[in-house]
């Protein structure tokens, strides 16, 4: 075992999430869902989550849509079983915002342009993590380390892609699993690419967490790690998130400099050797330059 990965809540229980150790794979592919849960009676307090009724409904309305081309207005009140007041209010905040775009001909409503905008950004984002993919694979294969896709959720990363190299014995990372930010290279990468708002609301959720007694739990000491992240345009996970494992990481960005995802490459501290880390380093960059090049559209 190796310490806990991540936790959820569920009817007043908690549940502990542990990788398993993996002896690589016959051949270099995305890691298996392999984990052990550990079941464990807990006391703690539930909050509801806030929701707001309007917002549902303006929702329900579009997934509609779904199985229909085009709806007036009678049809979609009748659907929604509303008031033709109610739902004309709902379907005017929703065409004001171009997710609705209503038929001068025959007055019906249909799509509009921000759904179908919204759709091709989410379908470059899965084209762009694929060929991240690709291209970690390759550096796992070329030196035998474990890479990562990862995303920021709250004050976790959350790991979307592993990519394990054959024949070395590593602890397997379980797709889906959680890890705290600060205790992780893409992590600490992509709380360095927040901007001062943004990272002082994340770390007024709730105290940092560790994993180990290497772990920055401490936001003085965060934040300078985070300035140096910063000027340096890279993280290094040394024995933070796992005893023995060192790691390093960085984020892809788009036009705006907002991180999209981030791509890490991590390995036991005996073969992940100082000396060896410029070259990388150097590799990983290069593969984050491409893609957010692509990301910000200066590639085709």
């Amino acid at each position: 075992m190796f310490g806990n990965i991540e936790y959820f809540t569920d009817r007043q229980r908690m549940w502990y999430t542990y990788p398993i150790i993996s002896f690589g794979n016959t051949e270099c592919k995305s890691a298996n869902l392999v984990f052990l849960t550990i079941f464990q009676e807990v006391t703690f307090i539930t909050t509801k989550k806030a929701r707001v009724l309007s917002v549902e409904k303006a929702f329900s309305i579009l997934k509609l849509f779904q199985n229909n081309e085009a709806l007036s207005l009678n049809e979609i009140s009748e659907l929604m079983a509303l008031p033709k007041t109610t739902a004309f209010g709902l379907i005017a905040t929703i065409e004001s915002q171009c997710f609705l775009e209503q038929d001068p001909v025959s007055g019906k409503y249909r799509l509009g342009p921000a759904v179908i905008e919204l759709a091709s950004s989410m379908h470059s984002s899965m084209n762009l993590k694929q060929e991240a993919v690709v291209a970690l694979r390759k550096l796992s294969e070329k030196y035998k380390k474990n890479t990562h896709i990862t995303m920021l959720s709250g004050m976790d990363i959350l790991y979307v892609e592993s990519v394990i190299p054959y024949g070395i014995m590593m602890a397997s990372t379980v797709i889906g699993a959680k890890a705290p930010a600060n205790c992780t290279s893409s992590g600490k990468a992509f709380l360095a690419a927040l901007s001062e708002k943004e990272l002082e609301q994340l770390l007024s959720l709730s105290p940092l967490r560790g994993l180990t007694p290497n772990s920055i739990t401490d936001q003085s000491v965060l934040k300078r790690e985070l300035h140096k992240i910063r000027h340096q345009g890279y993280a290094v996970d040394d024995e933070e998130s796992l005893l023995g494992i060192r790691g390093v990481g960085m984020v892809v960005v788009n036009q705006m400099k907002k991180p999209i995802f981030g791509i890490s490459m991590a390995g036991l501290t005996s073969y992940m050797r100082a000396a060896d880390m410029g070259q990388y380093i150097e590799e990983l960059r290069a593969i984050a330059d491409h893609l957010s090049a692509r990301a910000a559209g200066r590639l085709p």
